[in-house]
């Protein structure tokens, strides 16, 4: 589907692949049972998206809100600007990678792995690994059930409280006082361990 301008689409299929390019609509939702999901270079009010297994990417995307929910699959999210992200994932891979907004991701099973947003993250990672690198503070509350939480900040400019019940902490600034202007990133841990790491030439 290429080039519509509508207040609403909507767009279903069991088994084919979904693309969208150059969309312009005040809601788009998006059914698919299985196969891939792309939706690029569009702007929209609102974006609905439900996926039953595959591959899913949202790139060069507008929008003010977006839910997306996706029972297993990869999920990657590339220069995005929508104000209001939210994700729903049961399993599979979830990448996110300079995405302008408030960020929530809630994720049962999967490795979760974020590069450069802007804006609020929010992290809900019952089993998996947790990979956040920002050149820039941003505010963060992270939970992990199991699996590694690892980020690595550019700069010292950031404020980190890290605790694990059972699993070990690294953190690089424990040793910097600086508020962050206002940053303040929360990663809590059941079993998993926690390293953060200072890079600040990135």
């Amino acid at each position: 589907v290429t080039d519509v301008a509508d207040s609403n689409l909507t767009v279903q299929t069991e088994k084919a692949d979904i693309l969208l390019e150059e969309q312009k609509s005040g809601r788009l939702q998006v059914r698919s049972e299985s196969g891939k999901i792309i939706a690029q270079d569009s702007n929209e009010t609102s974006i609905d998206l439900k996926s039953g297994s595959g591959f899913v990417r949202l790139q060069d995307m507008l929008s003010r809100r977006a839910n997306l929910n996706i029972q297993s699959g990869k999920l990657v999210v590339n220069d995005t600007k929508i104000d209001s992200l939210s994700v729903g994932s049961e399993s599979g891979a979830t990448i996110f990678s300079e995405q302008v907004g408030e960020t929530t991701i809630d994720n049962e099973s999967g490795d979760i792995i974020v590069t450069d947003l802007t804006g609020d993250l929010k992290v809900n990672n019952q089993e998996g690994m947790t990979i956040v690198s920002q050149k820039t503070p941003i505010a963060g509350n992270i939970y992990a059930g199991s699996g590694l939480v690892r980020w690595k900040q550019g700069g010292s400019q950031s404020l980190f409280r890290a605790s694990s019940k059972k699993g070990g902490v690294e953190n690089e600034f424990e040793r910097y006082h600086s508020d962050g202007d206002g940053k303040l990133v929360t990663i809590v841990s059941e079993r998993g361990d926690i390293k953060i790491y200072r890079a600040p030439y990135m």
